[in-house]
């Protein structure tokens, strides 16, 4: 739901997302890869720790979420924090 509430006017786009996928996994067959989508793993047991950052106007946020919520359920040690007023890329906006 992120993608489409957040994918038009909130710096990252829906439509870069999906050019970014199109440079990064040219074969759609890939994307459900685990290597390339890690949520699509059988486990996620075993992961390093893991800090996941999300932006409120995001249209990544679901995702990561979904991604620390796994972790967490996988016994991975997983610190997620959600920055409710930020854009998607906020670290690169500083001076």
């Amino acid at each position: 739901p992120s993608i489409e509430a957040f994918g038009r006017g909130y710096l990252l786009t829906k439509a870069m997302i999906d050019r970014f996928m199109d440079y990064y996994l040219p074969n759609p067959s890939d994307r459900a890869d685990p290597r390339a989508s890690p949520l699509r793993a059988r486990s996620l047991a075993g992961l390093p720790p893991a800090f996941v950052q999300t932006a409120g106007f995001d249209p990544l946020q679901d995702e990561g979420g979904a991604y620390a919520a796994a972790l967490a359920a996988a016994g991975a040690k997983a610190e997620h924090r959600h920055y409710p007023s930020l854009v998607h890329g906020y670290i690169q906006l500083a001076g």
